[in-house]
């Protein structure tokens, strides 16, 4: 069994797919652009490119892959 949890203390699936990412894009005026969210739990301090990412978050127990998807976007 997987004990692993989220950063907010919410279980994650033992089975993969463990998590979902969307990569939600458009295309500008300048060219593609893409939805990258800031990783707010860690701070507005927490600096860096690993702190930019597109909607992601772990999938829940028996959670359907699309209904994470859908809940992290």
């Amino acid at each position: 069994m997987n004990d692993a949890t989220t950063w907010d203390g919410k279980p994650i699936s033992p089975e993969p797919p463990f998590g979902a990412s969307v990569v939600v894009y458009r295309r500008g005026a300048a060219g593609v652009e893409f939805l990258i969210l800031h990783r707010a739990h860690s701070g507005p301090e927490f600096d860096g490119d690993w702190a930019w990412t597109p909607p992601s978050g772990a999938r829940l127990p028996h959670e359907p892959i699309l209904a994470c998807a859908e809940r992290e976007l």
